[in-house]
Formats: structure tokens, C-alpha cells, sequence
């Protein structure tokens, strides 16, 4: 059994920076079933309402390869720093 931990921060608003180099600018986007971080391709950090599963993959926003040891996986735990980001999980839990 594989394990890896991994996260995302978000600002909302979203405020680029200067040092920002991206290729796109797709942050993040927030629907009823999902929440996801960069694109481009692929999504580097995508989690559904359900909280159970998620997936990564090469992400054109960040730069990054793929986060986890596979493409899709299992979310063991999800932790908040706010509570507008627990609001947020919390509605997709239930959406």
C-alpha cells in the first residue's frame, strides 16, 4: 500500500502575483460535484463532492507531474485551515 500527502492552497479572490509564471491561468475551478486545482490537460489536484476519490495528473498551470503514485486515488483524509474551505468541502460532500 502506497501513501502520499499533498495540498493546495486557495485565495479567494484568486490574486496572481508577478512571480507567477504559468502557462494559463486556470487556479482553480469549484462546481456541485468536484474541485479542482490547475489545467491545462490535466487537473494537478482534482477531488470529487464525494471526498472519497480524487485525481492527479501533468498540469500546465503548475508545471507539475502528476502528484500522487497513480493518476486516480483514494483520499484517506481531507483537512481545511478555515471555515469557508470546510463550507466548501462540505457542500460538495453533499451536493
Amino acid at each position: 500500500m502506497q501513501g502520499a500527502v499533498f495540498g493546495g492552497m486557495l485565495e479567494c479572490p484568486s490574486r496572481p502575483t508577478a512571480k507567477r509564471k504559468s502557462a494559463n491561468r486556470y487556479y482553480y475551478i469549484c462546481m456541485n460535484d468536484s474541485l479542482a486545482l490547475g489545467g491545462g490537460g490535466n487537473f494537478a489536484l482534482s477531488l470529487d463532492g464525494d471526498l472519497l476519490s480524487g485525481t492527479s495528473g501533468p498540469c500546465e498551470t503548475f508545471g507539475s507531474l502528476c502528484l500522487a503514485h497513480n493518476p486516480e486515488f483514494e483520499l484517506k483524509n481531507a483537512e481545511t485551515s478555515s471555515d469557508e474551505a470546510f463550507e466548501l468541502m462540505h457542500d460538495l460532500q453533499f451536493a
